[in-house]
């Protein structure tokens, strides 16, 4: 489902290429009331055309397992079937009454299930057509896959999407330095539709003519020579991926485990799923880490061990374990180009971010704790970094849409408010569009997602915050302790069954849960990778007095 309602379109998009120019024009939507435009030459044209092309590649993955068609074999079966009785007619002509018997039964079989299958289709075709004409009536952009949000920022341009299953996240952010700039821009955010015929265009790129990349409101067209023009149309962004961008923010936000790794490493790592793949489980990577020793990936079910080069400097030693793994094969293309590689665990099933850090360019790849568990749709990390309450500060959202950017760690002497109050503005910037965290920068850049708002049921807390908030009266013996590292410990009873249990989280300073405990069935099946319970979520709301 849609989130944005118009329907006046800017101009679509173009690459225009001439015997010593290559212009990539992108459009913008027309209706926002932030009139973005940029014009600037990049100066290493081949590294962000494959950086380009690895963000189509998240755009156009999906890893859910896909339903098999039966209906080629079955064509060949018949055919076979058929066949096989000819011949056996042929050769033994005392079968033939027995075989023509069985080809009117198998004939008869056939029959039935083609008239079966006829009507099924029939009450297929009466639901279908009435959603393609409601789709097209209603918007035709509906069509295409949903592709980048582009955002020009004071010293970045970026471009970020979602994988087709959404549990992949990618963002892809050059440096305004990699642009000789032909005018000033105008900061803001748009979204465009990143189709295979554009990403054909980016494959015909090369050295011997220069790059324009252009953002404006008279539109976005792909030229090539004397082919005619191939426009891109503006599109709008579904309900999930405004969900999918507020958990990848304050997931992005939570510390974690955090270690580098050189190309050579990540080549190995994509070089041995190409050659093994899982036929029974687990399916997933351990992480060995140990502080000053090289890391060592396991590679399960077969317990292949590979020692890499990069070594851990973390505290303490560690054993992570992530699912879709294959997903890494997204970044295989940027290896060439790559630096190095910095990678953000959070913990064992859940998400991990893999930064490709690049001449002028990183991109960013943001993993769900495994594919069928989508970002839209997982745990509320929003919750877990403690971006949550009612409190909006009027002052921090005008400073934001003003200076475009911030330090998360800046904040508090900036604004000079309590950290509970920055942290629920913040929340309520996710929620509603208007901004998103750089993993890269450990800034949160303003950027709106949407010109008009967004529906209630989308900016609201969700369920399941609702119902902890309900439920925060049934604690009891609640006491709170203040530690000398400004970290937060807070315990509670509550009846599970018929019997009292005391439930406990740690917090940090500026709200993040650290770790938890609680004796529930949901909280006992998953930990924290499932988030926060209802019980916790209480917990973590009268701890901060968000009642």
């Amino acid at each position: 489902m849609s989130i944005s309602y118009q329907f006046n379109y800017a101009t679509p998009s173009t690459f225009v290429e001439s015997a010593d120019l290559t212009s990539l024009v992108f459009s913008t939507d027309l209706n926002r009331p932030e009139k973005v435009s940029f014009k600037g030459r990049l100066k290493n044209i081949l590294l962000y055309r494959d950086a380009m092309l690895a963000l189509r590649q998240v755009v156009v993955s999906d890893l859910r397992t896909p339903v098999k068609d039966r209906s080629a074999y079955l064509e060949w079966e018949g055919k076979f079937v058929e066949q096989l009785a000819r011949e056996r007619l042929g050769k033994v002509e005392s079968m033939r009454e027995e075989v023509l018997k069985d080809i009117k039964l198998l004939e008869q079989e056939r029959k039935d299930i083609e008239a079966w299958e006829k009507e099924n289709w029939k009450q297929y075709y009466k639901l279908e057509r009435p959603f393609w004409k409601f789709i097209q009536n209603r918007d035709k952009d509906l069509w295409w896959v949903l592709d980048p949000v582009i955002s020009v920022q004071p010293d970045i341009v970026s471009f970020e999407a979602f994988s087709k299953d959404e549990s992949t996240y990618a963002s892809l952010s050059v440096n305004r330095d990699e642009f000789v700039m032909e005018e000033e821009p105008t900061l803001g955010t748009t979204n465009i539709d990143f189709s295979k015929r554009l990403a054909d265009e980016f494959l015909r790129i090369r050295t011997d003519n220069p790059l324009d990349l252009s953002i404006a409101p008279e539109g976005f067209t792909v030229e090539t020579g004397e082919r005619p023009a191939y426009l891109e149309k503006k599109i709008d962004l579904p309900e999930s991926w405004v969900r999918g961008f507020l958990q990848v923010s304050s997931a992005s936000a939570l510390p974690g485990y955090d270690f580098n790794l050189s190309k050579v490493d990540v080549y190995v790592i994509c070089s041995y799923l190409r050659r093994r793949r899982a036929r029974w489980s687990p399916r997933s990577l351990r992480w060995e880490l140990k502080p000053k020793y090289n890391i060592r990936v396991v590679f399960e079910p077969w317990e292949e061990v590979i020692e890499l080069s990069a070594k851990y400097f973390g505290p303490e030693p560690q054993i992570i374990r992530t699912w879709g793994r294959r997903r890494l094969f997204l970044l295989e293309g940027l290896i060439p180009h790559a630096k190095k590689f910095r990678v953000h665990l959070l913990g064992k099933g859940l998400p991990a971010f893999y930064i490709a850090e690049m001449p002028g360019m990183v991109f960013t790849l943001g993993l769900s704790g495994w594919v069928a568990k989508d970002w839209s749709g997982g745990a509320v990390f929003n919750a877990l970094s403690g971006f949550i309450g009612d409190t909006v500060v009027k002052d921090i959202v005008t400073k934001f849409k003003e200076n475009r950017q911030y330090e998360i760690d800046k904040l508090p002497s900036e604004f000079k408010i309590d950290q509970k109050d920055i942290n629920s503005t913040i929340g309520y910037l996710y929620r509603h569009g208007r901004a998103y965290y750089d993993l890269v920068s450990s800034k949160i850049r303003y950027r709106e997602l949407s010109q008009i708002p967004f529906p209630k049921h989308l900016t609201e807390p969700s369920q399941l915050e609702k119902d902890a908030r309900k439920f925060m009266p049934s604690l009891k013996n609640f006491r709170v302790k203040h530690n000398p590292d400004k970290s937060i410990d807070a315990t509670a009873k509550m009846r599970v069954k018929d019997k009292i249990k005391e439930i406990s989280l740690t917090m940090s300073g500026d709200g993040q849960v650290k770790k938890a405990d609680c004796h529930c069935r949901a909280f006992q099946r998953k930990k924290l990778t499932g988030g926060p319970c209802i019980h916790l979520l209480a917990l973590q709301f009268k701890t901060l007095d968000l009642d």
